[in-house]
């Protein structure tokens, strides 16, 4: 009997104990927060000031390195604050699905959830557009707010076999 009332309560003290990590854990989050907002005073600025900042940044820092972390997306990475304020739109994401690699483009999809799609491709400089590229292009067709394909300089490859009408469904 004292056997069990002896492992019960240790039982019982590693439960709390585990309750109040969790709950350090959620203050530790809720401290740096705090602290990344006293050091860093535009991450004081109301959401919607940040919004439009954070399209400036896309449009003059694109994502070149066709990674999650390239061009405007890295900011994502700084703090749970930018990192929410960007999850949050969509439209930016609906104009670099096209812009990563294979790699990242479902995710970025994800995150630009059901915003109409900025497609672009491009065929140039040895870069190639790929099938599954090409499949995703066609998957989404009817989400698309625009449609750019630009070949090679030599010509030699061609990017779209769709005949226009197909694209508009007929």
């Amino acid at each position: 009997l004292g056997h069990d009332s002896a492992w019960e309560s240790r039982k019982a003290h590693s439960t709390e104990l585990q309750a109040d990590a969790l709950a350090l854990r959620y203050l530790s989050a809720q401290f740096n927060y705090w602290l990344n907002s006293c050091s860093a005073p535009i991450l004081r600025l109301p959401p919607e000031v940040m919004g439009e900042i954070m399209t400036i940044v896309a449009a003059v820092d694109p994502p070149t390195a066709r990674t999650l972390s390239s061009g405007w997306m890295g900011l994502s990475q700084v703090c749970r604050q930018l990192r929410l304020i960007l999850l949050s739109m969509h439209a930016l994401w609906a104009d670099a699905v096209f812009l990563v690699d294979s790699e990242a483009r479902e995710e970025v999809l994800r995150r630009a959830a059901e915003t109409p799609l900025y497609i672009k491709m491009r065929s140039s400089n040895g870069d190639t557009v790929g099938e599954r590229a090409i499949e995703l292009a066609m998957s989404n067709i009817t989400r698309a707010r625009h449609v750019e394909v630009l070949e090679g300089d030599n010509g030699s490859e061609e990017l779209w076999t769709r005949d226009p009408l197909s694209l508009a469904g007929a």
